[in-house]
């Protein structure tokens, strides 16, 4: 997601709760900026360190910094006030550190989002934003190891990334993290995932109330499973 023109402020905090808490106040104020984002992980921790140095002041007792992405646009009095409220925001809510970036500087930013290498295991998840944030703490304090986490707070998109993790290790995962986002009741979208974790993932999502309805057609019209087997919702 890259950045053109306009201003990107970004704060580092201890926690998710903390960028958790100052998103919804950016949600409740006075303007939305043009992206907004939450990171996690080595995405966020490479850019802190590129921007405070070495020593990545008022980092996690993780050591993992969390950050909070916010791009400015308009003319420049509106950039101008943007820039002043959010800086302002991100004091009050403790953040440990914060930047304001622009040209090269800015589109860099953005593209750290991106890992720089495709993920052992992928999810994303769309879902109210206020509900992405909780699933964003969700697992980032539950899966082990933890995920790098991407959420693209405006939309509700949260990706989830997992690496150089074992194959039964990833089994875990994908348990654990499919019945956390089912309880927020959307389907996970598994991007990339080993294969025996693959072959057992129904592509339909969550089971609906109307399976039982198609499960009695299928018996009655096709009761030997000839037909397409396994290639409906709930493997039917």
């Amino acid at each position: 997601m890259r950045g053109v023109g306009g201003l990107v402020v970004v704060g580092w905090f201890e926690d998710i709760e903390s960028v958790s808490s100052t998103i919804m106040a950016i949600f409740n104020g006075k303007f939305m900026p043009e992206a907004l984002s939450l990171v996690t992980g080595d995405s966020a921790t490479n850019l802190v360190r590129e921007i405070a140095g070495d020593s990545m002041p008022g980092e996690s007792s993780s050591g993992n910094p969390v950050a909070v992405f916010a791009r400015c646009a308009g003319g420049s009095p509106a950039v101008a006030r943007q820039v002043d409220e959010l800086t302002s925001l991100y004091g009050s809510e403790m953040a440990t550190g914060m930047e304001v970036l622009d040209g090269s500087d800015a589109d860099r930013s953005w593209d750290s989002l991106a890992p720089s290498a495709a993920p052992d295991l992928s999810l994303r998840a769309t879902l109210k934003p206020s509900d992405a944030l909780k699933l964003a703490s969700d697992l980032g304090a539950s899966a082990v190891p933890p995920a790098n986490l991407i959420l693209h707070a405006g939309y509700g998109t949260l990706v989830a990334n997992w690496d150089g993790v074992a194959d039964e290790t990833a089994g875990t995962i994908h348990l654990t993290a499919t019945e956390m986002t089912r309880g927020y009741g959307v389907n996970a979208l598994w991007e990339r995932c080993p294969a025996l974790i693959k072959q057992d993932i129904d592509v339909w999502g969550i089971p609906r109330p109307e399976l039982a309805i198609a499960r009695r057609l299928k018996e009655q019209f096709d009761p030997r499973g000839t037909l397409n087997a396994g290639r409906f919702m709930g493997k039917i």
